[in-house]
């Protein structure tokens, strides 16, 4: 049977986490189009949008219909991106 090492995956989450959030703060409070989200190659982007509200990173996010498609943006809120939080001080996995 194999080994999974959830050490690595904290870190790769953490690694996401980082990731996501310099994306969104080098907007300072623009919107980020979900496409240059995916180009990070983050597959759980929701679960790491996820994780960093629960940090308290105040993300706002938008989606409209285009053509038949639906587009969605993310940014920090306007006040979130003057106060910068760290990416993962304070933050435990839990079910609540």
């Amino acid at each position: 049977m194999g080994h999974y090492d959830f050490d690595r995956q904290e870190s790769s989450s953490n690694t996401q986490r980082a990731a996501i959030l310099v994306l969104l703060r080098s907007a300072v409070g623009g919107w980020i189009s979900l496409g240059r989200i995916l180009e990070l190659r983050i597959s759980q982007y929701g679960a790491r949008i996820h994780e960093l509200r629960k940090l308290g990173h105040r993300i706002e996010n938008k989606s409209e219909w285009q053509d038949g498609k639906r587009h969605s943006w993310f940014r920090l809120s306007k006040a979130q991106s003057a106060a910068l939080l760290p990416v993962s001080e304070g933050w435990h996995r839990d079910d609540n």
